[in-house]
């Protein structure tokens, strides 16, 4: 008899568990569409290797943010960058949203972000957050990193949540947006 009553509670805990989860998740993609997002002040852009400060028409326009923060793998990120090829194309084409792939400013062995990107030479804008400031000038940004990607408007309120690089239904949401 303990027993099943042991595995009764041990279900609805679990059904409890996995409904907060969601729950949460669905509270803070709500607060994060409700807010405003801004960049930092001192943002490096890193394109075709060279090193230069972000322009200001990136910072006045529609764009779709990637944030890669501290507790992913940058190099990792860095090196799956093609799978953004979509969305940058996209972007080109349609000339109404800029893409901003926002990476925290880590030293990798010694070797600053900006010059290992640089020395990459990569084809398309990488951003580093100079000062790793934008998780504390945007505090609704949440943990989940499921939620480090969002496009938002020229006043900088979300308009979609989500990485379109995901899945053809993330890509569909977006596109809709």
């Amino acid at each position: 008899m303990r027993r099943i009553f042991f595995i009764i509670i041990l279900f609805f805990s679990i059904i409890c568990l996995t409904g907060c989860k969601k729950a949460r998740l669905r509270a803070d993609l709500k607060e994060l569409m409700q807010s405003t997002v801004v960049l930092p002040d001192k943002v490096s852009c890193i394109f075709n290797g060279e090193i230069h400060p972000m322009p200001d028409s990136v910072r006045t326009a529609p764009k779709l943010i990637v944030y890669v923060d501290s507790s992913e793998c940058t190099t990792c990120r860095i090196a799956h960058i093609s799978k953004y090829d979509q969305v940058f194309c996209i972007s080109e084409e349609k000339g109404i949203f800029e893409v901003v792939l926002l990476l925290y400013n880590i030293d990798l062995s010694g070797i600053p972000l900006t010059r290992y990107l640089s020395d990459l030479e990569i084809g398309y804008p990488v951003y580093v957050d100079d000062e790793n400031v934008f998780r504390s000038l945007n505090p609704v940004v949440p943990d989940d990193g499921r939620l480090h990607t969002f496009l938002i408007g020229t006043n900088g309120t979300p308009l979609c949540v989500g990485d379109p690089s995901t899945s053809e239904q993330m890509l569909d949401v977006f596109l809709r947006a």
